[in-house]
């Protein structure tokens, strides 16, 4: 059986500090689920098991071959179809063959595989992209063919092992369906880079990297998330137990301190009425004072014992701190009509429409729609026409005066060159005070030092969060709320920090998500599902 082994694996930044230290684990023919915090070092450590990159220290064994399919596709921008596919010299030596232009080295490319083509069309058609060229450029394909064409190339070389870095990111349901059918009947060693929760759902064991350890829950995304419940659970109460004991060693500090002084005094008042000499005294109350003071050594040991333990169990909790939002609720009138729209329909060459069906839909004051549709639909088209930023070719959408807050995949609303706190300020019109704007960061979870990062610096699930914060920081909250693939690039952590966030926003709102749990967990009332014309590339 193949299998892979990481020993001790350690890999560094170039400061020298180090992203993971020690880590160790095998993978056998299952499937793996790969999760953690966005910056852990899951891709670094799936280039390091495909020998792409070595690790700093440590080793790994690979028991078989892998194939990896990494979430950035720019590595093959200038090849074709077929060169992605990887079997593009055979494929090429069996056409000189076939017309009679083939060599010695050809027939030896070819290594007797004479049905490679139909083996080429047979994974093409089973990816649905049988249709495509095999010398066409790969960077004139849409995001869904390239990933449709990588599997592809998985099922012609049949590997070992395959290693999936977020392999559902940025695409539609109809592709994420397509991938989870592969993932589901593949017979292959599978490790997989996520925070898809439905795919996570179909491992059969998850992993956890942190910077000092990987750990392993033997389940998948369900089991491994009630384990993660648990272990909160227990963090938070024996950092209760702690600092509770820390408390009470505390008091009987000063409980015996306190009777100890009070011993000393009696004692002087006493003896100093009895007509003791003062020498003897000076003895007594100096004897007294070094008892007291090894009263207090012991205790103040203890309770460095104490505080060191109650530090130590607080540095393994799990981050659980919720966003909160609405500085200044919106008083969202529900029979309020935000939006008509009345057999609206967009072109954008001004003759073909976009839409099979003209979109008729009332959105009144605490609605909350789902938007569907395949990639190209027209989701962000309607995003655009919603914000006037378009005008409809037919039809009209009326929408009403209000505040809207729009927050796109990429949150551009933030200005990278500027901090978090300077982002605050120029979306508040710099009418707060900069105490108050440092409370509300707070609030998204940007604490301290937080504020003086640059926003071109952050990690994902820290840019939504800061586009929130901005969002939020006029003395008005938006009465619409727009997301457009909110949970893209945000790891476990960051999405259920952004669901808690959007449920407590009391206005409406409209979000374009292929996350169904996301969806499933914000309270969607409605729906739109948008049908273009044509099936766009």
């Amino acid at each position: 059986m193949s299998y892979i082994v990481i020993n001790n694996l350690s890999w560094n930044l170039p400061d020298g500090s180090p992203l993971f230290r020690n880590i160790s684990f095998t993978c056998s023919v299952s499937k793996t689920g790969l999760t953690g915090k966005n910056g852990a070092g899951k891709s670094i450590l799936a280039q390091i098991i495909c020998q792409k990159m070595p690790p700093s220290e440590g080793s790994v064994y690979l028991d078989g071959t892998v194939f990896y399919l990494p979430q950035n596709l720019e590595h093959f921008k200038n090849c074709t179809l077929i060169d992605v596919i990887d079997t593009a010299e055979k494929y090429r030596s069996l056409q000189k063959i076939l017309s009679g232009q083939g060599t010695e080295i050809d027939y030896l490319t070819l290594d007797n595989d004479w049905d490679i083509e139909q083996k080429i069309l047979l994974a093409l058609q089973k990816t649905g992209i049988e249709y495509l060229k095999l010398e066409r450029d790969f960077s004139s394909l849409s995001g869904g063919e390239k990933v449709r064409a990588l599997f592809s190339s998985l099922l012609i070389g049949s590997p070992d092992f395959i290693i999936l870095d977020e392999p559902t990111n940025h695409t539609d349901r109809e592709l994420r369906a397509f991938i989870y059918e592969f993932v589901k009947n593949t017979k292959t060693g599978l490790l997989v880079i996520s925070h898809d929760r439905e795919l996570l759902r179909l491992m059969h064991t998850i992993v956890e990297l942190t910077p000092t350890s990987i750990k392993s829950y033997g389940g998948n995304y369900d089991f491994y998330n009630e384990q993660k419940e648990i272990e909160i659970h227990a963090i938070e109460n024996a950092i209760q137990a702690a600092e509770t004991a820390h408390a009470k060693r505390l008091a009987e500090k000063e409980t015996s301190l306190s009777r100890q002084t009070s011993r000393i005094k009696q004692a002087e008042n006493s003896k100093g009425n009895a007509g003791m000499p003062k020498i003897i005294l000076n003895k007594m109350k100096g004897g007294g004072e070094r008892t007291l003071a090894k009263i207090k050594n012991e205790h103040d040991k203890r309770v460095k014992e104490s505080q060191a333990e109650f530090e130590m169990i607080k540095q393994k909790r799990i981050i659980s701190r919720k966003m909160k939002i609405d500085f200044n609720p919106v008083k969202a009138i529900p029979d309020k009509h935000l939006i008509i729209c009345k057999e609206m329909n967009y072109s954008f060459t001004g003759k073909k429409l976009l839409w099979k069906q003209n979109l008729n839909f009332l959105m009144r004051g605490t609605d909350r729609f789902h938007i569907k549709g395949i990639n190209g639909s027209g989701k962000s088209t309607l995003y655009k026409l919603i914000l006037r930023m378009l005008q409809p070719t037919v039809g009209k959408i009326i929408v009403s005066q209000m505040v809207i807050g729009m927050l796109d995949q990429e949150v551009s609303m933030l200005n990278d060159q500027f901090t978090l706190l300077q982002n605050l300020i120029f979306h508040s019109g710099g009418k707060i005070p900069e105490h108050e704007l440092r409370i509300r960061l707070a609030r998204f979870l940007f604490f301290n030092e937080d504020v003086y990062k640059k926003a071109g610096v952050l990690s994902g699930g820290e840019r939504m969060r800061a586009g929130m914060a901005c969002l939020f920081a006029a003395n008005s909250s938006p009465d619409l709320l727009l997301l457009d693939e909110p949970t893209n690039n945000l790891d476990l952590i960051s999405i259920q920090q952004l669901s808690a966030a959007i449920k407590e926003f009391s206005g409406a709102l409209m979000v374009i998500s292929h996350d169904l749990d996301f969806v499933n967990e914000i309270g969607i009332t409605n729906e739109i599902i948008l049908s273009p014309k044509l099936k766009t590339a």
